[in-house]
């Protein structure tokens, strides 16, 4: 992994011929602790997202993969959501 993309791992829900559904788990540093049931403290956050699928890979549903992004893509999504919808109101 270069040092401008952020990976994440997952696994596959759905294939279909435009977008491949694959789930990540995020989770905070105690959520793998044996008593986080008893402080309350853990976090675990499930997060959803669609892919563009590729026609030359050979996945099958319920597969481990890697979500590879650039962290340009990040800072352009911030734009698109926050920041351009910020001129607008301000116009």
């Amino acid at each position: 992994m270069a040092a401008n993309e952020i990976s994440h791992s997952g696994k596959i829900l759905e294939i279909t011929p435009e977008y491949t559904t694959v789930e990540i788990i995020s989770s905070s540093a105690c959520a793998a602790c044996h008593a986080k049931g008893l402080c309350g403290l853990s976090e675990e956050k499930v997060k959803i997202i669609s892919l563009p699928t590729d026609p030359y890979a050979s996945y099958n549903t319920g597969d481990e993969v890697d979500v590879v992004m650039k962290k340009s893509m990040g800072l352009k999504a911030v734009w698109i959501s926050y920041v351009i919808p910020l001129f607008i109101l301000m116009i």
